[in-house]
């Protein structure tokens, strides 16, 4: 994920989501709350909440996302 850019709102209806941090530094935005996460750290996305990933640093973000079931079709865009 390049520097300086963000996801959309958006939540999936069935899937679950597990992000974890390869490389860089990332902020995962939910409505009530941001979470920080730096290499090494993860963190569960359950099915139905609205999330977004951000990079605000100034290095490329690497990460690996694991979907279950898969996210095809299943991504709801949400307003801020």
């Amino acid at each position: 994920m390049p520097p300086g850019t963000l996801e959309e709102w958006h939540h999936h209806k069935i899937a679950q989501q597990f992000f974890y941090i390869l490389k860089g530094y990332a902020v995962m935005e939910f409505e009530e709350i941001k979470m920080e996460l730096k290499e090494g750290e993860g963190i569960y996305v359950e099915a139905g909440k609205k999330h977004r990933i951000v990079n605000m640093s100034d290095k490329g973000l690497e990460f690996l996302l694991v979907s279950q079931p898969s996210t095809l079709g299943d991504r709801i865009p949400d307003e801020e």
